[in-house]
């Protein structure tokens, strides 16, 4: 029998696929990402807000959130500051995915409690998958089945 190799190297099966919070106000970027994502098989959910986030991170389990920096409604740092001071999101890992590029943007990110920093002018969405996918593989690089405060 054949192995469906793509299927088999995912971070989560089926039964408990894992969700991905993607925070951004660019529709075009967020559908591309939507695409993405549950091509891969995750759950995924789009705010185009910070306040659209919050009722998102209040009503579902999510696994991972991307966040953009520069939002509508409130800046994406005040954000992400929030996000780890608050005890059901704190162990959430969180991407920045944004435009801004300065030493002095990435520093505050990281220090926030970011995971990563990604430029969205240097990256494609098959990237950004690729890059939630190894938050959920344990130190063999094997799928992990554990939930996001493992990670």
């Amino acid at each position: 029998m054949i192995e469906n190799k793509t299927q088999a190297s995912l971070p989560h099966n089926a039964l408990n696929p894992k969700a991905v919070l993607l925070i951004e106000d660019e529709k075009f970027l967020g559908e591309a990402m939507e695409r993405k994502f549950k091509a891969s098989g995750y759950r995924f959910f789009n705010a185009l807000n910070a306040a659209s986030a919050r009722g998102i991170l209040t009503r579902e389990k999510i696994d991972a959130i991307l966040l953009d920096i520069l939002l509508p409604d409130e800046n994406g740092f005040s954000l992400l500051k929030s996000i780890k001071a608050n005890e059901e999101t704190k162990n959430i890992p969180v991407i920045i995915v944004t435009n801004l590029s300065q030493e002095s943007d990435i520093k505050q990110g990281l220090s926030g409690g970011a995971v990563d920093y990604l430029v969205k002018s240097n990256i494609i969405p098959s990237y950004i998958v690729d890059r939630v996918n190894t938050l959920f593989m344990d130190k063999k690089g094997q799928a992990s089945s554990r939930g996001s405060a493992g990670v």
